[in-house]
This record gives C-alpha cells, sequence and structure tokens, in this order.
C-alpha cells in the first residue's frame, strides 16, 4: 500500500475469488467506500464473517504472490528510498503481506538499501513488532518514524511511542487518516523528504 498499490490488487483478487472467499464482489463505489473507513470496517462492508478472515488474508497474500512481477513501485518512491539511504537512514518494512512477497518485491525492484523485512499478523497489529524492532536497533523512540498508510498504521505507531507519516496513495484517505491525527501527512512521495527535511 505504501510502496505498491496492492489496494487495487487486493479489489481484483477479491472480485476473481469471491465465490471460494464467500465475499461479494467490490464494485467501483465500494472500493472508494473501503478506502474512506478504518480496515476493520471492510469486515462490514465486505460482508466477512470474523472466523472467515485468516482464509481471506491467506488467500490475498498468496494470489498476490503470483502477482508481485507485475506489481509497480508507486512513480518516485525508489528515488525516496534511495535518498533516505543515501542520508545513512536505516530502512525496513513491517508488513502484514508475507516476508517472501516483500523480499521478492524489492529484489524484482532493485531496492536493496531496505535492511530488514518483518512480518505481522493483521489482527494483532504492527505495535509489538515496532516495539521488538527498536529494541533490536537500540534505537529511542524519537529516533524512529514510521510510514505508513491506514489508520492502524498511526494507531500501532502512537502505542508504540513514535511518529507516523501517513500517505494518501495507499489503502487510506486523506481525509480519514487526518481524523487519526499523525504527525504529518504526504500526498507524494516526494513530500515524504520534505517532510523530513531532506529535500
Amino acid at each position: 500500500g505504501t510502496m505498491a498499490d496492492t489496494f487495487k490488487e487486493m479489489v481484483d483478487i477479491n472480485n476473481k475469488l469471491h465465490k471460494e472467499l464467500g465475499t461479494d464482489p467490490i464494485d467501483y463505489l465500494e472500493a472508494i467506500q473501503l478506502r474512506e473507513v478504518p480496515m476493520r470496517d471492510w469486515l462490514r462492508i465486505i460482508e466477512i464473517p470474523i472466523w472467515k478472515v485468516p482464509k481471506f488474508i491467506r488467500t490475498i497474500i498468496n494470489e498476490l504472490e503470483k502477482r508481485i512481477s507485475t506489481l509497480e513501485l508507486f512513480p518516485d518512491m525508489k528515488n525516496v528510498i534511495q535518498s533516505l539511504s543515501d542520508k545513512d537512514i536505516v530502512l525496513g518494512v513491517i508488513t502484514t503481506n508475507s516476508k517472501e512477497n516483500v523480499r521478492e518485491f524489492l529484489n524484482l525492484n532493485g531496492l536493496k538499501q531496505i535492511s530488514f523485512v518483518k512480518h505481522t499478523d493483521f489482527l494483532s497489529g504492527k505495535t509489538g513488532v515496532i516495539k521488538e524492532t527498536l529494541n533490536e536497533f537500540k534505537l529511542s523512540e524519537d529516533e524512529v518514524i514510521y510510514i505508513g498508510d491506514t489508520v492502524g498504521d498511526i494507531k500501532d505507531a502512537k502505542r508504540a511511542g513514535i511518529k507516523c507519516i501517513a500517505v494518501t496513495w495507499g489503502y487510506n484517505t486523506e481525509v480519514l487518516l487526518k481524523k487519526y491525527e499523525p504527525a504529518a501527512v504526504a500526498n507524494k512521495p516526494e513530500e515524504i523528504l520534505q517532510l523530513l527535511n531532506f529535500q
């Protein structure tokens, strides 16, 4: 969602496999609606019972693996990642996707600047993994910034005591993200550098 348009892929996968998943197809208006609510509210909109969530997520991740070679970085993300790396910033990914999918995507796009990839379960959130990462790298909360595209990212970063820059080109809209008061909002990848005073 932050580096590549997995939202569009998720909608497409759901629509192709909705009978197997036991979900409803998502039309264009519903897709817009999904971006306007926190991800946990999606269960209500596309009518997924909570007990089907693990299978739904597993299927999406497995299908994304088949599409990794066709996923594209959002424009200018590679330049942003390179610029941050040039400033000796340690970069990592915390994801609810599989580590294998993310590593394959990074390799295909030549993103060797990403130092680590950590996985967390969708229902567990990212707070615990963020805290583990701070301990692993012996970093204080004010030395780390999380860049994410969902309400959950903002909330998890805050729970871990770190700032979050929310980006508006991923899963949630700018209007929704701002309601949860991230440290800053970026509407284009290059704005990340401006917000970090690296441009």
